[in-house]
């Protein structure tokens, strides 16, 4: 029975260095003005894009509606 070697062993996995991004995101001094100049949906939208470029669906929702609701609360 031949003995296994360290190659064998190994995981096949790739260690060259990951690509970066094909996106960019929008820094927090464009959400704020945003937020300033349009409203706290306007802030909310950008955040949500965001989320949405990392793939957090679920987090885009939470902005995106908490935005909303902080401007419906504020009318009152």
């Amino acid at each position: 029975m031949a003995q296994p070697t360290r190659e064998s062993l190994a995981p096949m996995t790739d260690l060259s260095t990951p690509k970066p991004p094909n996106f960019t995101f929008h820094p927090p001094r464009s959400v704020g003005i945003a937020t300033f100049m349009g409203s706290p949906i306007a802030g909310g939208a950008l955040m949500a894009l965001n989320e949405r470029r990392l793939e957090r669906s679920a987090g885009a929702r939470t902005f995106l509606f908490g935005a909303i609701k902080c401007s419906f609360l504020s009318l009152f």
